[in-house]
C-alpha cells in the first residue's frame, strides 16, 4: 500500500481564471476622480468638485517648487542663471505652470529651449544647453550658440569659448 492519494481523493482540478471582483460601488469612477485631481494639481486643469481651490493651489505651489529643485539638479547651469533660490523658483513656477511635468531632465531641456528661442540664454547655461544638444546627436555633430561651440566626435564632446 500507498501513503499517496489515490487520483479519486485528490484536490478537484481548477476550472480556470477567476472572474475579476467587481469593484464596490463607492469606489465606482475613482479612477477617473484621481485623473481629474492629478490634471488639477499638474497640468493646470480646474479643481475638481468636492476640494479646496485654496489648498488646490497650495499643494500644486508645493509640487512646482518640487519639480524647480529637481530640474535646478539636472541643469545647475541653467538655474544659477537665474540666481539660486527664488529667482530660479519663481521663474521655473511660472514657466512650469499649467504645464504637465515631464521629469527633471526634459522639463529643463524644454525650460532651457525656450529662454534660448527668447534669446535669454547666455553664458554657462548656454553652454550647459548646447553640450546637452550635442551629446542626443550622431557620434560626429557640431553646436553652437553666442556663447561657445559644441563638436562631438567618436563620443567626445569638445567646448570651444567665444566666436
Amino acid at each position: 500500500m500507498s501513503d499517496r492519494p489515490s487520483p479519486e481523493t485528490s484536490a478537484p482540478p481548477a476550472t480556470g481564471p477567476a472572474e475579476p471582483a467587481q469593484p464596490p460601488p463607492e469606489r465606482a469612477g475613482l479612477a477617473e476622480r484621481q485623473a481629474r485631481l492629478v490634471a488639477a494639481l499638474v497640468a493646470g486643469d480646474p479643481p475638481p468638485p468636492g476640494f479646496d481651490p485654496a489648498l488646490l493651489a497650495a499643494t500644486t505651489a508645493g509640487l512646482l517648487a518640487k519639480r524647480a529643485g529637481d530640474a535646478a539638479r539636472a541643469w545647475p547651469e541653467l538655474a544659477a542663471s537665474l540666481g539660486t533660490g527664488a529667482g530660479w523658483a519663481r521663474w521655473f513656477a511660472a514657466w512650469a505652470a499649467g504645464r504637465p511635468p515631464g521629469g527633471s531632465y526634459a522639463d529643463g531641456l524644454a525650460a532651457a529651449r525656450d529662454r534660448a528661442a527668447s534669446g535669454d540664454l547666455t553664458g554657462a547655461a548656454a553652454v550647459e544647453l548646447a553640450v546637452r544638444e550635442v551629446a542626443r546627436l550622431p557620434w560626429r555633430s557640431v553646436r553652437w550658440n553666442r556663447a561657445a561651440r559644441v563638436l562631438r566626435v567618436a563620443g567626445r564632446t569638445f567646448v570651444l569659448r567665444g566666436q
